[in-house]
């Protein structure tokens, strides 16, 4: 950040992801360094592989309502039923 450059105040918290989002958008995490500390942890980069398959329409239609009616993506839905039926 230039020296005479002022940057807005940090807000201590968000009230919404849109507001979060928004102050990140238009300002740069360099102008905040002390917002910021160093951290150790592990990073796995291990590649995961994903298979794209093909549904029939009226299955995808079906499976897609019974994944929104238990709360859950249509992929983990397809995922827990062809794990059951795999084992």
């Amino acid at each position: 950040m230039e020296k005479n450059k002022k940057r807005d105040p940090l807000p201590d918290s968000f009230e919404t992801i849109d507001e979060f989002v928004e102050f990140w958008d238009t300002h740069s995490t360099a102008d905040y360094p002390e917002a910021f500390r160093p951290i150790k942890g592990k990073v796995n980069l291990e590649r995961r592989r994903y298979y794209r398959v093909s549904l029939e329409a009226q299955l995808g239609a079906k499976l897609e309502q019974r994944a929104r009616a238990q709360g859950k993506s249509l992929d983990a839905l397809v995922n827990q039923i062809l794990k059951e039926q795999v084992r």
